[in-house]
């Protein structure tokens, strides 16, 4: 198997990466296209400079990984671990295209994508509890059957977005953009929190 690591390749395309374990290590300006990695550990690593197009991870650990200057381009997380990861150190388009991010099955608390512009982010059955998404422009995102308990919504673009079976949310209606969201009947109920109301069955 190739080196990730190693300083001879630096462009990979279409490898298949499989249980590689590199916690804590640095990957810099290395550029990973149409891969895939499985079962990997990069918990506390640093990719530096990197570049991830096309890529999908599944049943990874990513937790505190730093992502300073990388890019990422459709890239799909599915099943991984992921906790407190500062997306914002990533280096990101001024206008993000759509489907640029799509998390599946994943756990995400306490990690931050403050300010972030990414419509139509996928964010879909995730333990996304105490997230950060303040500020950013998440139209049309795709939040089913996430938990969000904790997770912070303030100043953010969700026209269009789908809650639909998502639960725990805690999202302020006049501080937040919610024209065309969708949410499941009974779990809607939470956007009156904080408007002063006492509902009765």
């Amino acid at each position: 198997m190739t080196d990730i690591l190693g300083e001879d390749a630096t462009d990979f395309y279409q490898q298949h990466f499989r249980e590689l374990r590199h916690s804590g290590a640095h990957v810099a300006a290395k550029v990973f296209e149409e891969c895939d990695f499985t079962q990997c550990s990069f918990n506390g690593a640093r990719f530096e400079r990197c570049k991830f197009i096309d890529c999908t991870f599944r049943s990874c650990d990513l937790s505190n990984l730093d992502v300073t200057s990388s890019k990422f381009l459709t890239v799909l997380f599915e099943e991984c671990k992921i906790i407190g990861v500062d997306w914002n150190k990533a280096e990101w388009p001024r206008f993000a295209g759509p489907g640029q991010m799509a998390f599946k099955k994943s756990v995400l608390s306490d990690s931050s994508f403050f300010g972030m512009k990414l419509p139509e982010l996928v964010l879909e059955e995730c333990k996304a509890r105490s997230v950060d998404f303040r500020g950013g422009d998440f139209s049309r995102a795709n939040f089913t059957y996430s938990d969000l308990a904790e997770s912070m919504f303030g100043n953010t673009l969700l026209s269009g977005a789908d809650f639909r079976e998502a639960t725990n949310y805690s999202i302020d209606i006049r501080d937040n953009q919610l024209n065309g969201a969708k949410f499941t009947r009974h779990e809607a109920i939470r956007l009156l929190d904080g408007l002063g109301f006492e509902l009765f069955d």
